[in-house]
């Protein structure tokens, strides 16, 4: 550990290099009188990651990448003769306080879920946006939405979806589906705060956690949907199957130097910011969605350096969680 602790100081204090260069430099000997080895530095750089400073100041900015086409997979015949016909059912899902609009279909069990902002009214807004973009969805792939199952709270959309038929059921009851969705969500997320050492999660976060969560369930077949071989974002959404360099890339939570966007050459603000990975987009350029730990926003990025979590992370992490009033997570988030 101390001569990991030394090779990253003499990284610093001789430039510092490109890290291939100094490890050259260790090999050949070309200091003179240096008692670290090629070993202690690579120990220093699997500790410690890429030299923050050095990202900050001097990283070069990738040409921006052409956009491939996305070509929708079609729909199998074999299902979609059986299964044209379907019904969603709707469900508010707070989660450290925060509302989210869930939706799951009844055959293929194909999810959407959404954060909810703002009074009452702007809520019931969103809403019916919401409802309304998510049985387009299904319209695009030629299936037909009858019915909506939900409960009172949804009332605002029953004459916004026609001829989509609205069904909702009496106080007290429950739409079976939903909760078992919503129950299945949680346990995702449950996942995500065990594995990592935040005791608060700001809001985009919490925001994060749900939307990655839901897409990773999207992304996989289903044991009791129409199909165990193909996800169920392949048939309704007609998205590829996931691809193995796309998923290795980050995963929630992850901490990274991305890069920020702008023309300026001849500035001294930095060119990297620290930020949390929270999902992926769906985009053909295989960029992620961040939070910021600068501006505290989300900020979409194609590049971007993976280092381990510092100290200084971890404690800005907590900071902007404690100004938004967000509590201690304990072993879970906060469900209603």
């Amino acid at each position: 550990m101390e001569c990991a602790d030394i090779a990253k100081e003499l990284y610093r204090h001789i430039g510092p290099p490109g890290y291939n260069k100094f490890i050259g430099w260790i090999t050949t000997n070309y200091i003179r009188n240096c008692s670290i080895t090629v070993d202690d530095t690579k120990r220093g750089l699997h500790i410690y990651g890429k030299d923050l400073i050095k990202l900050k100041a001097t990283v070069i900015r990738k040409a921006l990448r052409r956009l491939g086409a996305i070509a929708p997979v079609d729909m199998p015949p074999e299902i979609w003769e059986h299964h044209q016909k379907e019904n969603v059912a709707t469900d508010y899902l707070c989660v450290q306080g925060i509302p989210h609009f869930h939706l799951i279909e009844e055959v293929y069990k194909f999810r959407k879920i959404a954060t909810l902002k703002g009074s009452k009214a702007s809520k019931d807004t969103d809403v019916i946006k919401r409802t309304k973009q998510a049985i387009n969805v299904y319209h695009t792939r030629k299936l037909t939405v009858d019915q909506l199952n939900t409960d009172n709270q949804f009332r605002c959309v029953d004459q916004e979806i026609l001829p989509v038929s609205t069904n909702i059921v009496a106080a007290g009851e429950h739409v079976g589906l939903i909760k078992r969705s919503v129950r299945t969500v949680k346990k995702g997320t449950r996942y995500h705060v065990h594995r990592l050492p935040y005791l608060r999660h700001p809001i985009a976060m919490v925001n994060g956690c749900v939307v990655k969560t839901t897409k990773d369930l999207s992304n996989i077949p289903t044991e009791n949907g129409v199909s165990r071989e193909r996800s169920l974002a392949t048939m309704i959404a007609g998205r590829p199957p996931p691809d193995f360099h796309e998923v290795m890339k980050l995963n929630f939570g992850d901490y990274v130097q991305a890069h920020t966007v702008s023309n300026k050459t001849d500035s001294n603000e930095p060119i990297t910011v620290g930020s949390i990975a929270l999902y992926p987009s769906e985009n053909s350029g295989g960029s992620l969605y961040f939070m910021s730990l600068l501006t505290v926003r989300l900020v979409h990025r194609y590049q971007w350096d993976v280092l381990p979590l510092s100290e200084n992370g971890l404690q800005r992490v907590q900071e902007i969680a404690l100004v938004q009033g967000q509590r201690l997570v304990a072993s879970i988030f906060r469900y209603q």
